[in-house]
Order: C-alpha cells, then structure tokens, then sequence
C-alpha cells in the first residue's frame, strides 16, 4: 500500500484546492445602534476589503481550480454597485446593517 492510500485521513478529508481572490472598493456607511429604536451614527466612508474564496477538488487539464484572471473580474463587477456608494441604500445593505464583518454568502456553483 501506497503511503495515504486507505488511510482515515484519505477517506474523510479529499484533497481540496482553494484559490482567494481580493480587491478593495471605497464607500460610505452608517450604523443604527441599538435595535430598531436605536439611532444612527453619522455617514463615513472606508476602504472596504473583500475576499472571495473558490474551492474544489478537481484541477483542469492546466492544472488550475479556476481561472483567477475571471474570479478577479466576477469580484469587481459584485462589488461595483457598492464603490463610491452609500452602502446603506444599495442592496443587501438596505436590509442589514453595513458592518465591516458582514459575511455574504453568494450563490455557489456558479461559472465564473
């Protein structure tokens, strides 16, 4: 037997490929604080830094999870409608409080 081969770790835990893929875009925001009775602080702006994570466990015939030069692309197009915005009226921020946590969780599957 091949060393890994029939092994817990091989069996339970496939190999998985993972490429991030980064950009940054500026935009204003404001925080209501403290429930639906709460107030709103005043507008400011950020630099806001965004991470997309693309994970697999297959490579193309190149070798590749995904082509990066496409992801990049994808991500600044997501995030095109928040540059230079007031995050607080562009959606999903409209809905949720524009903190510099939030986590979004985009459709999967999906060509890039």
């Amino acid at each position: 037997m091949k060393a890994g081969e029939g092994s817990t770790a091989s069996r339970y835990h496939p190999r998985v490929f993972e490429v991030r893929v980064q950009t940054v875009f500026c935009a204003a925001h404001s925080l209501k604080i403290g429930g639906g009775g709460g107030v709103r602080e005043p507008v400011h702006g950020h630099n806001w830094h965004v991470e997309a994570a693309i994970t697999g466990e297959t490579l193309d015939a190149d070798g590749l999870l995904v082509d990066f030069h496409a992801v990049e692309h994808r991500l600044r197009e997501i995030v095109r409608p928040w540059h230079n915005a007031d995050l607080n009226g562009v959606v999903p921020f409209d809905r949720v409080n524009p903190v510099s946590y939030t986590h979004l969780t985009l459709p999967t599957n999906r060509e890039v």
